[in-house]
Parts: C-alpha cells; sequence; structure tokens
C-alpha cells in the first residue's frame, strides 16, 4: 500500500454516490474514537465504512422537568448510575441543566415530550427526597417565548466544552470530597445576584454495537501488524518498507473540489484525523481495551452559557477543571452569542462512560448548596453575622414564605 492513500479512489469505486457523506462519517468516527494512533485506512475493514453504527442525530421536542432537591436529599452516585441506565431504553438525547438567575438557581432535566411521564416516575423512584415542580407541557410558541425570557434581557455568551481523548476517563471521584456543584456555586457566587449562568450537560446513549466494533478492528490491525513484523524478521520483508509504521500517513485530496461542500468538508476533516499520528502498534489492544471500559457508554456535550466571559472563565477554572488529569482535559469550541439555548443545537461531543456522566449531572445533596439554589428546605440558613468564630450557632430565623 503506497503512502498517501487514495480514499477518493477507493469511495468511488466501493460506495455509490449517495452512500460517500455516511461512509465519510463512519471513518471520521472511527478515527476520532482512535485519536491520536496509527490505524491506516488501507487495510481497515470494509464494513467500518458500511456498518459501524452512529450516534443518535435525533432531535426530539423537549420539555423540561424541574428538580428541587428536598432537605434529606443526599446525592448517591449508585442511585443516579441506575437512574441514566433506565433511561438507556429511550435513545434520545437528554439536557441536564444547572441554571442561575438573579431570582435563583434550579436543577432541570430537559427530556423528550413524549418520555416525560416516564422519566418523572424514574425520578421518584431512584431519588425520593428530590421533587419535582409543577410544570405544564407547553406548546412550540410557549415554549419558544420561556427559553427567550430564560436567557435574560440580553444575549447570552456560550461555550461547548468537551473531553478531548475519547478513550482518556474523567476524575470523578463519585460520593467522596466536596460536590463539583459546589464549586460551581462558589465561582458565581459574586455575580448571582446580577448575571445568568448555567451549566447544560447534552446526553445520549452511545450504540454499544460501535464501540464494540472499532475494539474488535483495533484488535484485527494490530495482529495485522504483528504478522508484518514476524516477515520483517524472517527477512521475507524489509522492516523499512513497511507503511503501516510510518508516522503519518495523509489521504491523498487529488481532485476534492469536484466534491460537494458537505462531502469536501468530510474528506478535509478526515484527513486532519489521520495525519499526525503516532506509530505505537503496540497501543492498539489497550487502547481496544480502553474503549470497552467505556460501555455502556454516553454521547456527551458541556456547555457553559453566561452573561460575559469572565463567567465562563471563572466556571472554566472553578468547575470544569476539577474533572480533569494529566491525560483528560476538556477541549473547548468556539464562543457565540446566543439569544436562547437551543437543545436542537447539536456542539462537539466525546464519549463517556455511566461514572463520568454521573460525575456531571447529578443532583448534589441539599447541604452542599446554597441558600439561593430551589430546594425543599422549610427554614433560611442563619446568616454569617450571627455565628461565631467557632461555628455556634448565636440566632436563627423563622419560616421562609
Amino acid at each position: 500500500m503506497p503512502i498517501g492513500f487514495d480514499l477518493e479512489q477507493k469511495l468511488l469505486l466501493s460506495h455509490a454516490p449517495y452512500e460517500i457523506s455516511e461512509a465519510l462519517e463512519r471513518y471520521c468516527l472511527f478515527y476520532w474514537l482512535t485519536y491520536d494512533l496509527v490505524v491506516p485506512p488501507g487495510i481497515l475493514s470494509p464494513a467500518i465504512s458500511t456498518q459501524l453504527p452512529l450516534p443518535c442525530r435525533h432531535a426530539p421536542t423537549w420539555v423540561p422537568v424541574v428538580l428541587v432537591p428536598g432537605p434529606d436529599h443526599r446525592h448517591s452516585a449508585r442511585q443516579t448510575r441506575a437512574f441514566l441506565d433506565s433511561l438507556r431504553i429511550i435513545e434520545q438525547p437528554f439536557y441536564f441543566e444547572f441554571i442561575s438567575r438573579p431570582s435563583g438557581a434550579h436543577f432541570q432535566l430537559q427530556v423528550p415530550v413524549e418520555h416525560r411521564a416516564f422519566v418523572e416516575q424514574m425520578v421518584r423512584l431512584h431519588f425520593p427526597q428530590c421533587s419535582i415542580a409543577a410544570n405544564q407541557v407547553q406548546s412550540e410558541c410557549e415554549r419558544a417565548s420561556s427559553a427567550a425570557r430564560a436567557v435574560g434581557e440580553g444575549p447570552l455568551l456560550l461555550a461547548d466544552f468537551y473531553p478531548g481523548v475519547a478513550y482518556r476517563f474523567l476524575d470523578v471521584k463519585d460520593d467522596a470530597g466536596p460536590d463539583p456543584y459546589a464549586y460551581f456555586c462558589a465561582a458565581i457566587e459574586t455575580r448571582q445576584k446580577d448575571a445568568v449562568c448555567g451549566c447544560h450537560v447534552r446526553f445520549a446513549p452511545f450504540p454499544e454495537a460501535c464501540l464494540r466494533m472499532v475494539a474488535s478492528e483495533l484488535e484485527s490491525v494490530a495482529d495485522q501488524i504483528l504478522d508484518f513484523q514476524r516477515l520483517a524478521y524472517l527477512g521475507i520483508r524489509r522492516s523499512d518498507d513497511n507503511p503501516l509504521l510510518e508516522e503519518t500517513l495523509p489521504i491523498t485530496l487529488a481532485n476534492w473540489m469536484r466534491w460537494q461542500p458537505e462531502v469536501r468538508q468530510k474528506l478535509i476533516r478526515l484527513q486532519d484525523l489521520i495525519s499526525k499520528r503516532r506509530a505505537d502498534p503496540d497501543g492498539l489492544s489497550w487502547l481496544s481495551e480502553q474503549l470497552l471500559k467505556k460501555l455502556p457508554a454516553w454521547q456527551v456535550s458541556v456547555r457553559i452559557s453566561a452573561s460575559d466571559a469572565e463567567i465562563i472563565e471563572r466556571v472554566r477554572g472553578r468547575f470544569l477543571a476539577k474533572y480533569e488529569t494529566s491525560e483528560q482535559a476538556f477541549c473547548e469550541g468556539p464562543r457565540r452569542a446566543v439569544s436562547a439555548i437551543d437543545p436542537s443545537d447539536e456542539s462537539s461531543w466525546s464519549v463517556l462512560s455511566t461514572s463520568e456522566l454521573v460525575g456531571l449531572a447529578h443532583v448534589p445533596s441539599a447541604s452542599a448548596l446554597p441558600r439561593w439554589v430551589r430546594s425543599g428546605r422549610t427554614r433560611a440558613e442563619c446568616p454569617a453575622f450571627m455565628q461565631g468564630n467557632d461555628g455556634i450557632v448565636l440566632g436563627t430565623l423563622g419560616k421562609e414564605y
């Protein structure tokens, strides 16, 4: 196989014109999941371009389900995992949101409207100390109007974040240590009364068959490379003639201008994904194992919305940074101004395990939340000036009305 694999010729010979865009999408998905290891396209199984299951692209009509943690609510990673597992049967995207406005803050789920009753039933089953606020199903016109009001009078700045390496893991500590949303609240507390801010976690079940197929293909490629090395060792081939072990394997785009803009964009993205990869044949089997550890997997993206860039930087540094490790960090997409948050607007995403998703999408224990976050408390917090230095309460307040 020559260096500079002629992918265009293979596409023309192996696929009908209407199949090429989807074939390229499958190639891009494969190389996104394998990130930076050399997997030459010329030796991939034809099934990768024709049968690799693609993630869900369906955008349902959403309706918010506002979650109100009761005074006895305690976050349990085990319960949240069970709740998320119960949603996988729906196979549609969801939004978990924490929204703060000058009037207060609350947690909510954006759920497909036809599955609202089922989701509410699962909430009551898995979170008995967390109630659901009364909320009527809105018409399309009312939903658009409320979405515009939800972000305040002015436009919002929206930033997309996603974990940069599909097979690496975020730092999630389940029930140990301070809740990350306590850091989120601390990051915006000084601006809570005059700004709008939100964290929007979009998640959908990622096809298990996709990860298993990619893992199997990596094992197959590793076997082919090993066979080649054996032949080279026996003198049948020279190792310096092996195109599988080259540092980069660019695809050729000699006639790329003849393609439609959508196909051309995918060809360029695929070339970028394939190029500048490191040759590590021994790492392919390891990568296969890492991908399988993500199961059951989710397609996840994170959005931070705020009135200004300063708040986004605070949340980026004090909230999202708590999940990062030396091997896994959040990448940021282009920021843009919006008049309303549109859940159907799909952003860049990555693949997370259920445990990782639990770390990002959960209702914290009531004790970890400040007073201005909506909860089911019946008493107000004692203000700081009424407490001694040793933490002894010197006075109390009456009930909230």
